[in-house]
């Protein structure tokens, strides 16, 4: 089963805020008329304007320090395209997806393409990964990758970015990104410039092994994970080794990979007219690398960085033809809210440069009137296009507020109302016992008043508490909405599941539904459901019985170390029981009571 945003939620949320927008988007009209744009072909522009986003980026970032995950994550890259898919769908801006190998390689290309194909999404990138090693790998990257003293270290990883670029054929990729962390630590460690020479042999390799139509981005960055000297580490130098590469290499902008407060749209107007300008990975910083969402931070320079985007793109400069992508760690907030914000405020900075009135910004250039010249850009930049950006969404199928869509669709109003009021209670939905409350609510179609997946007038859980599940579990709940609806259940309770025969064998009790079990949610007593759990005595974890497939006493388990302040011991993220058959409660390695079939 797989999650997704259904077009009639889209529909119902877009027809609530259908009349705000409408009075919105008219007297954004008039006030533009007034200044001669023409406001529908700026939401043409906005509906063309295209974005693409990372697949490490569905998930939740981190520090040096530590990572915190959060509920649902994607464990592969089947369920990075799903999420991804949730994004496209709302914000109909980001169809194009940038891989990193080895973390997103399939043991099939076909199926990936074709089933990312199937959810309207393509792949426009591919990244080697040569800062970190990996399982198998023969030698280390610890001190350097393309730029090793040692030439089998270098071999190796120059081998590993041309098999990303064969499996970027497969996949229909016409781009290959190659970052490095190599550098220096400490002074005299790295011979500076043998290590630049060492840096473009290894790239002259990887080069030879691009396809016809097929394009080399190089990735500079100032600083970390070296901290003294970094071999690729400004524009400058990256300029100077796309040139000595040849045609198809150009220089890549990461806006978080320069020094503090560095005038970064001027380096983008340097490399555009050098012809060397690859595209843009977007976010925003305070301080250095910090990967936040995009126009969080210093919304006016990316507005600027478009500015000179917008005016090579009007004047046809040669060769022009950059690629965006979003380039960000979410650590404190949904990964795919953030994508969704960091796309609108993409797009945004674009068409308020397409506000730019280029006549008299050239006019007060030309007669040296710096304050013209800046109010002209202030102009644009202050003018609120929130309404043209809506209504773009909304003409292309999308959502006129994705957040709102989101949260009211997929993870559910009431889950994230407790989620960010609670945040102990919300821990408690990501816990086993989670798994008997849903187990109890898909059967009888019920919930109490407590209930974080919500009710309806007739106290069943209303449709937007099954997406929150589907969006929770990883799991399609949409179905089992009814009571008695156990279809595909993997509840040991459940007659005529394939671990109830081994449950009846242990216990002598057939797996009896017939009746609401008498169980509460858990929203107000922390989780504490097992106790009312019809569980046959005998089944108690030491009395026999089957209790690692079984959801109460996952639960009990769970309580007994809840209360007695045991920590419970790290386990790997490995696959359920093959007699279960179901996913792991994400973070924990526990069966939760669910099938994907």
């Amino acid at each position: 089963m797989t999650f997704t945003i259904g077009d009639a939620l889209v529909a119902e949320e877009n027809r609530k805020a259908l009349p705000w927008l409408e009075e919105d988007y008219a007297h954004l009209a008039r006030q533009l008329a007034r200044r001669g744009a023409d406001i529908e072909r700026l939401v043409e522009r906005a509906a063309a304007f295209r974005v693409s986003v990372p697949s490490w980026g569905v998930g939740t970032g981190g520090t040096r320090f530590a990572r915190f995950a959060g509920p649902g994550e994607p464990r592969n890259v089947f369920e990075k395209l799903e999420d991804c898919e949730v994004v496209q769908k709302l914000v109909r801006v980001t169809p194009g997806i940038s891989l990193h190998i080895p973390w997103d390689k399939p043991d099939s290309a076909a199926e990936l393409r074709s089933i990312a194909g199937r959810r309207g999404l393509f792949f426009d990138s591919m990244n080697s990964n040569t800062f970190q090693d990996h399982p198998g790998q023969k030698l280390s990257y610890r001190f350097g990758s393309l730029t090793h003293t040692d030439p089998a270290v270098r071999r190796q990883a120059v081998e590993h970015n041309l098999e990303c670029i064969e499996l970027g054929v497969k996949l229909g990729a016409r781009s290959h990104t190659v970052w490095i962390g190599d550098g220096g630590n400490f002074p005299g460690q790295v011979h500076i410039r043998r290590a630049l020479d060492r840096y473009l042999d290894s790239l002259h390799a990887i080069y030879k092994g691009l396809p016809e139509g097929w394009r080399m981005f190089i990735e500079h960055k100032l600083y970390e994970p070296a901290f003294y000297s970094t071999v690729l580490n400004d524009w400058g130098t990256s300029y100077h080794c796309a040139r000595e590469l040849g045609p198809k290499a150009f220089s890549l902008v990461d806006l978080g990979h320069h020094a503090p407060n560095v005038n970064i749209e001027m380096i983008v107007a340097r490399l555009i007219q050098f012809g060397k300008l690859a595209g843009f990975h977007f976010n925003d910083s305070k301080y250095g690398d910090d990967d936040l969402d995009a126009g969080s931070i210093k919304p006016f320079q990316l507005f600027l960085i478009f500015n000179e985007l917008v005016e090579a793109e009007l004047q046809k400069v040669p060769g022009f033809d950059p690629c965006y992508m979003l380039d960000q760690s979410h650590n404190v907030t949904d990964p795919l809210e953030s994508l969704m914000a960091s796309a609108v405020e993409v797009v945004r900075a674009y068409v308020q440069a397409h506000l730019v009135d280029r006549s008299a910004l050239y006019d007060a250039q030309e007669r040296n009137d710096a304050l013209l010249a800046l109010q002209t850009l202030k102009a644009a930049f202050t003018t609120d296009v929130t309404p043209l950006l809506a209504m773009a969404r909304y003409r292309a199928g999308g959502a006129i507020d994705p957040v709102a869509t989101y949260r009211a669709s997929a993870v559910g109003h009431s889950l994230i109302e407790l989620g960010r009021a609670a945040p102990r209670q919300w821990s408690a939905l990501r816990s086993p016992p989670i798994a008997a409350i849903c187990s109890c609510v898909a059967v009888t179609g019920r919930s109490n008043r407590h209930c974080p997946l919500g009710r309806d007038g007739s106290g069943r859980v209303p449709q937007s508490g099954w997406a929150s599940l589907s969006r929770l579990l990883r799991v399609d709940c949409s179905a089992r909405s009814g009571p008695g609806r156990t279809e595909g259940l993997a509840d040991p309770g459940v007659k005529g599941h394939p671990a109830a025969a081994s449950h009846e064998r242990s216990t002598g009790h057939e797996g009896r539904r017939s009746a609401p079990p008498r169980i509460g949610c858990g929203a107000n007593n922390e989780g504490r459901c097992w106790r009312r759990w019809p569980a046959p005595a005998s089944h108690r974890p030491g009395r026999g019985g089957t209790p690692e497939t079984c959801a109460p006493c996952i639960s009990f388990r769970w309580m007994q170390r809840r209360r007695t302040g045991q920590r419970r011991a790290a386990r790997p993220r490995a696959g359920p029981p093959a007699a279960h058959g179901g996913r792991p409660v994400r973070g924990c390695g526990l069966p939760y009571p669910f099938q994907d079939g």
